[in-house]
């Protein structure tokens, strides 16, 4: 910007090329693609759109609606980072794990990349589900690691594919053999697939022979669906806990023998918009190498957020939605003979399946569609185009599984027996985290687009 005389701006500006300054992490950021839907969302002009493409819980969904407290002072000696005895004890209660430390975080997504850094060195690759969370599977693209993409069904992650993805790793090409695990293993962020027990089994076993560490992303576990209840409340409190916990899906936690599971827990999405707050649970060592970087970054949470860890263990009317949603897929899109679902054992998303196989501009000879992997099929595409079509046209707005794919420079073992990641991104993910309201109107939109996407 130019200056007077007097060294006073005249408002003419004349900007210089400042990028050298940035470090290679910052240059190799990249953008979140679930933020560039959202951006995309509030630029249409359709005013009656209804969103169900976005992962925050409706207000009602949350347990309060007025907060009155009182803060006491902190007596004696008191790690904030540490020591919150509360959250110590509650995990020691439902997960028992041999051994473990309990350490405070700003949320899942906090400490999610303080264990990224914690284990990763550039050139690393790292193993997740081929559909995942983008905030967390492009965060570590800028400190040099990649993703190895395996496989998924109905259940979640295959075991049998992450064994050969292991077993088939050649370190003299590619590298050391990937090391971690980052899973979501209930109400998995999109599919909402949760992780029988007989796969968790399977998959510790094989982090025990491949020695993986697994990073267990559970925001979701206390939303779990279809699980019997207790009708009174038992007077002794170790009964209490036994018959909480008891209809409650094994963790990877509560079956590590050999502290090889961080498991990542987080408040944000059952008890209050913007509650970020959460814990990791871990080994010795890994507790204390996160708490040293805790101590020199983020520091620890706000007093606020621990105010409220008594109020997260109920459904608040989660599985009533879920279930409505469902029932009104059924009567309104089903019929369309177009898509499909599967119901979640817990979370807030469910995965709606579209065959755009039989859609007549649907190519199946080899395809090229600006993928690194050559593409069989034009469905991608036909997904981008339904989805702009729901958005501009019928007021519905999805989020399209495109936007969950692993990152294009990722590594993929492909075979004869699976499409390329690219093909099978036939899927929107839709929350139930709305009024019934809004998932009626949603679905009947969906519909109503679906035949008229098809009969072009």
């Amino acid at each position: 910007m130019e200056t007077d005389n007097n060294g006073t701006s005249n408002g003419t500006s004349n900007v210089i090329d400042l990028s050298h300054h940035l470090s290679s992490e910052a240059r190799d950021r990249v953008a979140n693609p679930v933020k560039d839907i959202l951006r995309v969302i509030s630029e249409c002009p359709v005013t009656d759109l209804i969103s169900m493409a976005n992962g925050d819980p409706h207000h009602s969904l949350y347990p309060f609606r007025q907060v009155m407290y009182e803060v006491p002072s902190v007596q004696g000696s008191f790690d904030p980072v540490t020591s919150w005895q509360a959250l110590a004890n509650f995990t020691d209660l439902i997960f028992a794990p041999p051994n473990h430390h309990v350490l405070l975080t700003l949320g899942n997504s906090d400490g999610i990349t303080k264990i990224f850094r914690l284990l990763g060195e550039k050139g690393d690759y790292f193993l997740t589900d081929e559909f995942s969370f983008p905030s967390m599977t492009n965060c570590p693209l800028a400190y040099g690691i990649k993703w190895v993409g395996i496989k998924m069904d109905s259940g979640g992650i295959i075991p049998e594919e992450l064994e050969k993805v292991l077993a088939k790793w050649d370190e003299v090409k590619l590298g050391r053999r990937p090391h971690v695990l980052y899973i979501i293993p209930v109400g998995q962020n999109p599919t909402g697939s949760t992780l029988s027990v007989d796969r968790r089994k399977k998959i510790y076993d094989i982090a025990q022979r491949w020695d993986l560490i697994i990073m267990e992303d559970d925001p979701y576990y206390f939303l779990q669906y279809d699980i019997p209840q207790k009708h009174s409340t038992p007077a002794d409190p170790d009964e209490f806990i036994r018959d909480f916990k008891s209809p409650l899906i094994p963790t990877f936690l509560s079956m590590d023998v050999d502290g090889r599971v961080l498991r990542i827990d987080t408040f944000s999405k059952v008890l209050a918009p913007g509650m970020r707050f959460g814990w990791i649970t871990s080994n010795k060592l890994f507790h204390q190498k996160l708490a040293d970087y805790t101590d020199s970054s983020t520091m620890p949470p706000h007093a606020f957020g621990q105010m409220f860890i008594t109020e997260m263990l109920s459904e608040h009317g989660w599985k009533r939605r879920r279930d409505f949603l469902l029932e009104v897929f059924r009567r309104e899109v089903e019929p369309t003979g177009y898509a499909s679902v599967n119901c979640p054992e817990g979370g807030m998303f469910v995965w709606i399946e579209v065959f755009f196989e039989k859609h007549p501009r649907h190519i199946t000879e080899p395809y090229h569609c600006g993928s690194p992997v050559t593409a069989r099929t034009n469905t991608e595409l036909l997904l981008k185009e339904l989805f702009e079509r729901l958005m501009n046209i019928h007021g519905v707005v999805f989020m399209p599984s495109s936007t969950f794919a692993i990152p294009e420079d990722s590594l993929w073992v492909e075979d004869d027996r699976h499409l390329p990641l690219r093909d099978r991104c036939r899927f929107l993910r839709a929350t139930f985290g709305g009024t019934e309201d809004i998932i009626e109107k949603g679905m009947i939109r969906l519909a109503k687009g679906l035949q008229e996407f098809f009969q072009d």
